[in-house]
């Protein structure tokens, strides 16, 4: 009878640990998949805020380029050769739309690899494309500037007087 009753109880503590452990695997299970459900919105945060600088950059790049090629007009009117500052300022437009191009790869590389059902092999294409579109954001500012530096050597330069004369009348 103490022995019957002993194997009652083995049996019933066997399948108890077993129904504990069945559910512990459960709520670890579902830990995991809220932990990486975690890291994908992390990781798409983050991408999404680098693309947003860069695509910001651009914009900015866009801007500063109309200001320059408005100059370049003007200073064409005044009769100044501008050939150099146009070819600067057709040359960083063309480096601001292959940036462009480039963020709009790293974008879609990234909303790929958030629709996948397996983010992490396509977190190298991702890495590699926003490096790629950083560069060539990079690439694109350094453009910009050689067109400013190009304008500024076609611009005639104030004269000492002019200075003079600009510092009085805003005093």
């Amino acid at each position: 009878v103490i022995l019957q009753g002993a194997r009652e109880d083995r049996a019933l503590f066997r399948a108890q640990v077993k129904t504990d452990a069945e559910s512990m695997r459960k709520g670890f299970k579902e830990q995991r998949a809220g932990i990486r459900a975690e890291a994908r919105e992390l990781a798409a945060d983050k991408f999404t805020m680098i693309m947003s600088r860069l695509v910001n950059a651009l914009d900015r790049f866009d801007q500063i380029l109309a200001r320059i090629d408005s100059r370049i007009d003007k200073l064409s009117g005044e009769g100044i050769d501008v050939s150099a500052a146009l070819t600067a300022s057709a040359n960083a437009s063309a480096s601001i739309d292959a940036a462009g191009l480039a963020v709009t790869t790293a974008q879609a590389a990234i909303e790929a690899a958030a629709a996948s059902e397996t983010p992490r092999e396509e977190m190298e294409n991702v890495k590699a494309a926003v490096r790629a579109a950083t560069d060539s954001v990079k690439a694109a500012h350094q453009s910009l500037k050689a067109a400013l530096e190009a304008l500024r050597g076609v611009a005639p330069q104030p004269t000492a007087a002019a200075e003079a004369q600009s510092r009085v009348s805003t005093e």
